[in-house]
């Protein structure tokens, strides 16, 4: 069996369907590449109780969009997508998507961790390069909205 680290993430869409994206620094993994927030779940994430804590990877995520980008999700706000990947990272990622009800242009975003950031469309994905499968969780996303109408 693999050793895996843990990590969290969200795709957020903003009321006029587009995905925040945000690329890398330089000297980070994967430099310049684009992704979503996210990064590894921390021992102080979630709500502990005695021997247990819940929710690790709701409040991880919230932390790091929260960090790298300034805004504020909440747990209600996150709904469930979750990838595995195999290669490079051999990183087990519980995702999340949010929808905002705010257009992108009406979402102040404040970059501390990366390069800078792009809202986009579904059609705009092949024109990113993205981390590995990224651009394909941002498409689900998508897929997803589309079938709930």
């Amino acid at each position: 069996m693999r050793e895996f680290s843990i990590s969290a993430a969200i795709i957020i869409i903003s009321s006029d369907m587009k995905a925040l994206i945000i690329q890398r620094n330089p000297h980070d993994t994967f430099p310049n590449k684009w992704t979503v927030p996210g990064g590894k779940i921390k021992d102080k994430d979630g709500n502990f109780a005695d021997d247990f804590c819940y929710y690790p990877a709701e409040f991880s995520a919230i932390r790091e969009v929260k960090e790298e980008t300034g805004i504020e999700i909440k747990v209600e706000d996150l709904q469930f997508l979750c990838t595995l990947y195999l290669k490079e990272i051999n990183r087990f990622i519980i995702s999340f998507y949010a929808l905002s009800n705010k257009k992108s242009e009406n979402i102040e975003i404040s970059l501390k961790d990366n390069q800078s950031y792009s809202w986009i469309e579904s059609n705009e994905i092949k024109d990113y390069d993205f981390i590995p499968d990224i651009g394909g969780e941002i498409e689900a996303v998508y897929m997803l909205l589309k079938k709930k109408g």
